[in-house]
């Protein structure tokens, strides 16, 4: 099947879905770009479930400059990626992940448990830190509420004179 080009991706929108498919190998999956009827352009990676069913996940939109997308060369790298994720790499060790969409449901979930740790850690640190008073600080605490001078709530006077 041919490439998908940024000429390609350019194209104007049809009444349906223009689908452009760019085979990545046999049983590598296929790298996909979709323009809607509404002009929204998007890349997605196609594979196929140990079941059969095929799965598009979603790579994410065009961007013909990358500012504020993929450019079809990025999107193409992308999917490579998930590729090869998908087929595995005896030489390295690495088992084929045939259900990308679960492993990378996992990895974010990871990722998210991670984050969240980072942020409790930050919390307790701060929290120590607040609890740590230097010599100065403890002075300047008894200084402001032992030993300045006010009236109680029975009337007399505490605190030093000087």
């Amino acid at each position: 099947m041919a490439q998908i080009t940024t000429a390609a991706m350019a194209a104007s929108p049809r009444e349906r879905d223009l689908w452009l498919i760019e085979s990545l190998g046999r049983g590598a999956g296929a790298f996909l770009g979709r323009i809607s009827p509404s002009g929204t352009r998007s890349f997605y990676f196609r594979y196929a479930t140990p079941d059969r069913q095929q799965v598009r996940l979603k790579i994410g939109s065009y961007d013909p400059r990358g500012s504020g997308g993929y450019t079809v060369a990025r999107a193409r790298q992308v999917a490579i990626e998930w590729s090869s994720l998908y087929q595995g790499d005896p030489a390295r060790g690495q088992a084929p992940i045939r259900d990308l969409r679960a492993h990378f449901a996992a990895t974010e979930q990871a990722a998210e448990a991670e984050k969240e740790a980072a942020k409790l850690a930050k919390q307790r640190a701060d929290l120590e830190r607040q609890r740590q008073l230097t010599l100065r600080q403890l002075f300047d605490r008894w200084a402001a509420t032992d030993l300045s001078p006010r009236v109680g709530t029975d009337g007399r006077r505490v605190g030093r004179k000087d």
